[in-house]
């Protein structure tokens, strides 16, 4: 590989074309070779990713994060401000050509990247950022379905409010009382828990954006962190949020008169603090099993029963919300990067 034909390349990345470069575990030649021959700079990435942001927001997502994570690699944290608003900038021109409207719906999946790489540092990303990246995505897709429909005369509940009305024009004329009392318990699962839809979305974007910056760092020949179950480690605050959404929930199912909001909100916290207990709980029940040995399947089965008993008894979650203060598996209480 002559000087000539790759002098768009940084010097610093002159051994991305070296297959025998000590420098670059996990990356096999070819990839290296493909990835070094791609653009240095972050910004036309960026601007790639804002384009087709009005068609796919996940694929934005990680295009997006590979551009900023590039342009903050090459110049810092600064440099990634300059590329997001080009990114934004191509998503207003795309939107404009295909749909105004997307432009709003593509926001989401900016803001998803821009938080990971303001977020991430070059170890990796901790699980109390990775709650706050998803948290952060989650809201701003929350935020767009909002303006879409303020835009057209509409709430964001509308769709949900459609859904559960066409489940009760099919099943209007059945005479099953066990049909219209599963029925019945669907709608009240559609009312209550929508809000975890933006949640689920959230965290679709973040691993996109995640995906989009893993690539870049094997692009420099670094390879990303993975920490396994055994080691995962949730944040403590996620502690008092269960807490407290328990309690709203409680509240609402006792007390009369409280807005309907409030229960809204303890459901939805509640069952998004339990997700993440669970996870703590599964880490525990892993972790011990590796210690003794277990083979993979073993431990398979065991996050499979773990999720029957956190179905049945919630039991799991209980067991992660102790280890956060217990510390069962004697981590060191630095929270563990998850990537």
């Amino acid at each position: 590989m002559g000087e000539t034909s790759h002098s768009f390349i940084p010097r610093a990345d002159k051994g991305l074309l070296d297959s025998s470069n000590g420098m670059r575990p996990g990356v096999g030649p070819n990839l290296r070779r493909v990835l070094a021959n791609l653009p240095s700079q972050g910004l036309s990435w960026a601007i790639l990713g804002g384009a087709v942001s009005v068609l796919s927001t996940a694929l934005a997502a990680a295009l997006v994060a590979f551009g900023l994570s590039g342009a903050a690699g090459e110049g810092g944290t600064r440099k990634a401000f300059p590329a997001f608003l080009a990114a934004l900038a191509a998503a207003s021109l795309a939107a404009a050509v295909y749909d105004p409207l997307r432009l709003v719906t593509a926001l989401p999946a900016l803001a998803s990247a821009l938080a990971l790489v303001l977020l991430a540092d070059e170890t990796g990303i901790t699980a109390s950022r990775a709650c706050v990246l998803v948290l952060v995505s989650a809201a701003a897709a929350l935020g767009s379905s909002a303006a879409v429909a303020a835009s057209q005369g509409t709430s964001v509940t509308a769709p949900m409010e459609a859904y559960a009305a066409s489940i009760v024009a099919a099943t209007g004329g059945s005479q099953s009382l066990a049909l219209r009392e599963e029925v019945g318990h669907a709608l009240f699962l559609v009312r209550t828990y929508w809000p975890l839809a933006y949640l689920a979305s959230g965290g679709l974007l973040a691993a996109s954006s995640k995906l989009g910056r893993d690539a870049w760092l094997r692009g420099r020949g670094l390879r990303p962190r993975r920490t396994p179950l055994a080691n995962f480690d949730a944040p403590l605050w996620v502690l008092p949020a269960f807490v407290v959404g328990l309690a709203l929930s409680v509240a609402a199912s006792r007390l009369t008169g409280l807005p309907a909001g409030i229960g809204l909100a303890g459901r939805n916290l509640l069952a998004a603090a339990r997700v993440v207990l669970f996870l703590q709980g599964c880490a525990v029940a892993v972790g011990l099993l590796k210690r003794r040995d277990a083979g993979v399947a073993t431990q398979a089965v065991a996050v499979l029963v773990a999720a029957w008993l956190e179905l049945s008894f919630v039991i799991v979650s209980a067991v992660g919300a102790v280890d956060l203060v217990a510390n069962f598996r004697g981590l060191p209480r630095r929270r563990t990067s998850v990537g």
